[in-house]
């Protein structure tokens, strides 16, 4: 073959390399948009998803202090009722009252009136 046919064919393959590079840019290109576009719709959605579980977070938190307060609450219920000793007890500090020698010390801040101690004679 003569030099002047080979360089036709040289320069197709340049055209279909070039082609196919430019061909690849642009489907990458087409790609990169396409993900973008995803995200962007996506992106809000994804925004509310975290703040629903930043809030059941908390909601969680919430129940499982109320189950512990729960808890207490139906040991000192228990209490109450089945111990008449610890029912005495708090009877006399809601009312301020005290057995017949006993002597009762009250620590706190000296402004509350409660915060007088009181002493049995």
């Amino acid at each position: 073959m003569s030099e002047a046919t080979g360089f036709p064919e040289f320069k197709r393959r340049q055209d279909r390399s070039y082609l196919q590079v430019l061909n690849r840019v642009i489907i990458g290109l087409l790609v990169v948009l396409f993900a973008i576009g995803m995200l962007a719709c996506f992106y809000p959605a994804l925004k509310v998803r975290k703040e629903q579980k930043t809030a059941l977070a908390k909601i969680q938190a919430d129940v499982e202090a109320a189950k512990i307060l729960n808890q207490r609450n139906i040991r000192e219920v228990a209490r109450l009722r089945n111990d008449p000793e610890y029912l005495g007890l708090i009877a006399r500090d809601k009312l301020d009252l005290m057995k017949e020698g006993e002597t009762i010390f009250r620590f706190g801040s000296a402004a509350s009136p409660s915060a007088t101690p009181a002493v049995a004679h």
